[in-house]
């Protein structure tokens, strides 16, 4: 099976707060759990409220900015996994079962691998079922 091709992180935000311009060699699923977060990139400005997931790609620009206190949930997906299937930033309806899987990974602790794994294969699978949705400007 393939491992370590996605990282996970747990991030609490307070309303207000701004991550400056930046960009990541991976690709990046942003999700909040809960709270509201405008991104933009480029030319770019996308409002995700809680249930929306937003895909950075890889070595895109962006920022992120706060607007309620916000729980905020995220992947780095090496870029070879989705490979040409994700090459526009965008905005998704976030599935049940997405979220789930997100959460899973993101907020568990593991300690077996073969079902983390599962997990993550899972979470692409289900990522490229995902409806794209008219959240950005």
């Amino acid at each position: 099976m393939v491992t370590n091709f996605i990282k996970f992180k747990e991030l609490d935000y307070v309303s207000g707060e701004f991550i400056p311009p930046h960009i990541h060699e991976e690709g990046q699923v942003l999700f909040a759990r809960s709270g509201t977060m405008e991104v933009k990139a480029g030319n770019h400005f996308i409002f995700a409220p809680a249930s929306r997931i937003v895909w950075v790609p890889p070595k895109v620009d962006h920022s992120i900015r706060f607007r309620t206190d916000t729980k905020m949930r995220t992947a780095f997906i090496k870029p070879d996994i989705l490979a040409d299937t994700f090459i526009h930033i965008c905005v998704y309806q976030a599935t049940g079962l997405f979220r789930e899987i997100l959460l899973r990974l993101v907020e568990g602790n593991f300690c077996d691998q073969e079902y983390k794994e599962l997990l993550e294969l899972s979470l692409i699978k289900e990522m490229k079922l995902l409806k794209n949705e008219p959240f950005s400007i």
